[in-house]
């Protein structure tokens, strides 16, 4: 299942949680939590850079790479780095 399809605060909250946790080692899990998460604020037109930053380094990648490929202005507005 794809959460990022979801536009709702339960769906970003779960995969949150799971990008930021330290106990999830599933390289593939960390990267598309923060895909997924930022389907989520590229749908909203909504960036959480503090959020971004809490992301373990593989979900950071995931989320800026989806960023890069579908909100690139973001990559310079908020100086991000993946």
């Amino acid at each position: 299942m794809d959460l990022g399809e979801y536009d709702n605060d339960q769906a970003l909250s779960a995969l949150v949680q799971a990008a930021t946790d330290p106990n999830t080692d599933d390289w593939c899990v960390l990267q598309t939590c923060g895909e997924s998460a930022a389907r989520i604020w590229v749908k909203r037109d909504s960036f959480q850079k503090e959020t971004f930053n809490s992301f373990r380094s593989l979900a950071r990648m995931g989320a800026y790479d989806y960023i890069l490929g579908y909100k690139p202005e973001w990559i310079e507005e908020y100086n991000l780095e993946g």
